[in-house]
């Protein structure tokens, strides 16, 4: 295994064990599709180190960029985290409004930060293992979260934050900061 694969799947395991942790952090009991979605995002993972893992990866500038890109989002995990545990936020999927806003660290740019960091994960390892087995999987994934967000954004403007998250919702975008 050369560095850089190495260096790949140290990123990926720390990204699915900062995962599994982020994932079991609340005792709040979740329906099947929160559990559908923690499910089929760990087997993404192990399926695509796997597909890394046996692929030739070339060493060349694009390589290394998109190993950067990978990391940037296990950067952006730890940040939203880090700026979620500061206050009481639900997870993904509930059926409940979430107590405050969020507004501070990368809320500040985008609204759904988590997501972010895992379609940038999803995009890169697509990107370094160069495998098209990975294109659907990774389609029918942001898809998913796209879902996710709409009924997220949908119980908060139906709540007693519907002002200020649709103020909070002007002034960002969903997931790529002044795009989307």
């Amino acid at each position: 295994m050369n560095g850089l694969k190495f260096i790949y799947i140290i990123n990926i395991l720390l990204f699915f064990f900062f995962s599994l942790f982020y994932f079991n952090r609340k005792s709040i009991k979740l329906n099947w599709k929160w559990h559908f979605l923690k499910i089929t995002t760990m087997v993404f993972w192990i399926y695509s180190s796997f597909l890394v893992v046996q692929s030739v990866l070339v060493i060349n500038p694009i390589t290394i960029f998109f190993v950067l890109i990978n990391f940037t989002s296990l950067l952006l995990f730890a940040w939203t985290y880090r700026t979620t545990s500061q206050f009481k936020f639900d997870n993904i999927f509930t059926h409940r409004a979430p107590q405050q806003i969020i507004n501070t660290g990368p809320y500040r740019f985008i609204r759904h930060p988590y997501y972010t960091s895992y379609m940038i994960n999803y995009l890169s390892i697509l990107f370094i293992s160069q495998s098209i087995l990975l294109i659907i999987p990774i389609a029918l994934i942001i898809v998913l979260y796209y879902f996710a967000t709409q009924n997220e954004e949908e119980l908060i403007l139906n709540s007693e934050h519907k002002n200020l998250y649709g103020e909070y919702k002007e002034k960002t975008k969903r997931f790529v900061p002044f795009l989307f």
